[in-house]
């Protein structure tokens, strides 16, 4: 499943987020520096890809998921 990305702020700085199957992409789209929250985060060469695992059964995600099925059912098959 994908989501529509939609656009938002952290700290005044402006990202992109995408929603894509099981993962959630942060894509900063501002010249200003990242803030500290993401720095653990950010992409860099030769550090590992860090990932934040969390339940998608009590994520904000869901809710809207189980909406846009009861609105399309045809679009839902299994």
């Amino acid at each position: 499943m994908i989501l529509n990305p939609h656009a938002t702020r952290f700290d005044g700085v402006r990202f992109w987020l995408i929603y894509a199957s099981r993962f959630i992409f942060f894509i900063k789209v501002d010249k200003r520096v990242t803030p500290k929250v993401f720095d653990e985060y950010v992409i860099r060469k030769g550090r590992p890809i860090v990932t934040i695992v969390r339940s998608f059964d009590q994520s904000k995600e869901l809710p809207i998921l189980r909406k846009l099925a009861r609105g399309n059912p045809g679009a839902f098959r299994r």
